[in-house]
């Protein structure tokens, strides 16, 4: 098994990426591009976070800063990223 130190420090580098990427989706659905990472990937960008619901990245940003804090006080690295998983925002329902 991987010592717990090595997972958190995995675990810590995907919350890193997460968090960039919801960032992005937040800001490519409202057509801030010019505010991505990678401005290469506006349309993607502005695609994926436009089928996304809003309120659930945001809810999501702040999971995962929450996850940032729990791994630093050396919360079990499985249970921060099952629980991040679970949270992961889908599409937005569709408008009836």
């Amino acid at each position: 098994r991987t010592p717990a130190a090595e997972r958190r420090r995995a675990a810590e580098a995907v919350v890193v990426i997460w968090t960039d990427v919801a960032r992005d989706l937040a800001l490519g659905a409202r057509g801030l591009v010019a505010s991505l990472r990678d401005t290469r990937l506006a349309d993607e960008t502005r695609a994926v976070g436009a089928d996304l619901d809003p309120e659930a990245v945001l809810a999501f940003l702040d999971r995962l800063g929450r996850a940032s804090v729990l791994l630093e006080g050396n919360v079990a690295a499985d249970l921060v990223m099952d629980d991040l998983a679970l949270a992961c925002p889908g599409r937005a329902a569709p408008a009836a």
